[in-house]
């Protein structure tokens, strides 16, 4: 027998899911049978999920059992759901919630690209993996099969559909004004990729977050200090340490710095006093001290005359000596004017930036002018000001018969984005479907 230690995870009139270890695959997996006279509805599904493969569970196998019932065999995913998470955990701090509204926001906007809806974005289909993954676990595309709290039995189906329940799940998760109200407006989206933008400009008002954090998150670690359970609120001592910690550095700083500005005042009259040619030109001003600058390098007009009568008695020319006074003044002056040009090359070279988001569907690799960023999403990360080029990676999975054999293939592209001083860019791509947008604020 295929099928070894079945539990009953649930039974409808529609079909039993079992929880059991799969001989064939090796591996505890979900086996799904339908009975007979419901198998449009488990082609639908199997279809769907084959189709997407996009933060879904795998699906295994396909097939009609020896009592005549479809059987679907699909990937078991370890983890919570989000019912579970808002029963135990109540009202979600913002960073959470919007991290998760994101994760299937940017399904949606997947399986919109390829023609499909769900039908079934509730809290119990949303399974968050002890890694930090956010899944749909399954569809209910038929309109007969509906959850009246998320769903309206008096609406078709449809992606729109779709985001109104994700909007209604939103509202149970926060209390955060900003989400809410977006929330709230869902009727004016036409397609998630409009959801997303709304949700990424005010996606700086919040901490960022990875799905490392998520997991500690529902795992309740103890070093995942930043939640607390049922609120969200920073560790008082913590905080009330750190300030205490970071006033006494600034105090020691700025002593020490207090000091070294008295020391380098004493060496610069030190300076002044050793070179005063120099000093003289460079404080008063070069145009203004010609005149003195250049006596001053002569030398006193007692010390310049009793300088001309010692040359007369030794037969040295005046022309000589006015000349050595002349060379010395423009060693200085070359001098100066080498200062200033490296004054000014310096201030040229002075480097501003600008800040890009980007956003990829699906999640893909960043690299800036050769250098990797990070994963996306990635949000306002520096870049130079001028011409830069952003390259996005990302593997797509591919079907390599009518079998369920997979294979992988990568693909690239380049976005030349031109940077300004404090601007911001947005990148949105889907590389699935070759579209990309880039706008700057």
């Amino acid at each position: 027998m295929r099928f070894q230690d079945k539990v009953l995870l649930s039974e409808s009139n529609i079909c039993r899911v079992y929880l059991c270890y799969d001989k064939v695959i090796g591996k505890n997996v979900i086996l799904k049978v339908y009975k007979r006279e419901n198998f449009d509805i488990a082609r639908e599904e199997y279809e769907f999920f084959s189709k997407i493969r996009y933060k879904t569970p795998q699906v295994y196998d396909f097939f009609e059992d020896e009592e005549g019932n479809i059987c679907i065999v699909k990937e078991y995913v370890v983890g919570r759901t989000l019912r579970d998470v808002i029963s135990e955990q109540g009202i979600l701090p913002p960073e959470i919630s919007i991290f998760i509204s994101l994760e299937i926001l940017r399904f949606l906007d997947f399986i919109c690209s390829k023609g499909e809806y769900n039908g079934d974005i509730t809290p119990s289909n949303i399974v968050i993996t002890y890694d930090g993954e956010v899944k749909v676990l399954d569809c209910a595309k038929s309109h007969n099969f509906i959850t009246p709290e998320y769903y309206s039995a008096d609406e078709k189906k449809s992606i729109k559909s779709d985001m109104k329940a994700l909007s209604k799940i939103i509202l149970e998760m926060t209390d955060n004004k900003k989400l809410r109200k977006i929330a709230q407006s869902v009727d004016r989206f036409s397609k998630p990729e409009d959801f997303l933008r709304e949700l990424y400009k005010i996606i700086n008002s919040f901490k960022i977050i990875t799905e490392k954090d998520l997991a500690q998150f529902i795992l309740h670690q103890p070093k995942f200090s930043l939640y607390e359970k049922n609120t969200y609120t920073a560790d008082r001592k913590k905080r009330n340490l750190i300030a205490i910690s970071w006033g006494a550095s600034f105090i020691i700083l700025g002593i020490l710095f207090g000091f070294l500005l008295m020391r380098a005042r004493e060496k610069g009259n030190t300076n002044r006093t050793g070179n005063s040619e120099v000093s003289k030109i460079s404080e008063e001003g070069f145009s203004q001290n010609i005149s003195q600058t250049f006596y001053h390098l002569q030398g006193e007009n007692t010390a310049g005359h009793q300088l001309k009568e010692k040359d007369e008695k030794e037969n040295i020319p005046s022309e000589g000596k006015n000349n050595s006074a002349k060379e010395r003044f423009e060693k200085v002056e070359k001098k100066l004017k080498e200062v200033k040009q490296v004054k000014d090359k310096s201030q040229k070279a002075e480097s501003y930036h600008g800040y890009i988001s980007i956003n990829s569907i699906p999640d893909c690799d960043v690299f800036l002018n050769g250098t990797f960023i990070g994963k996306t999403p990635v949000v306002d990360f520096k870049a130079k000001e001028g011409e830069n080029v952003l390259k996005l990676r990302v593997v797509k999975r591919e079907d390599l018969s009518n079998t369920l054999q997979v294979g992988t293939s990568t693909e690239e592209k380049e976005i030349p984005v031109k940077v300004e001083k404090d601007r911001r860019i947005f990148i949105f791509a889907d590389l699935i479907n070759n579209k990309v947008e880039v706008k700057a604020k």
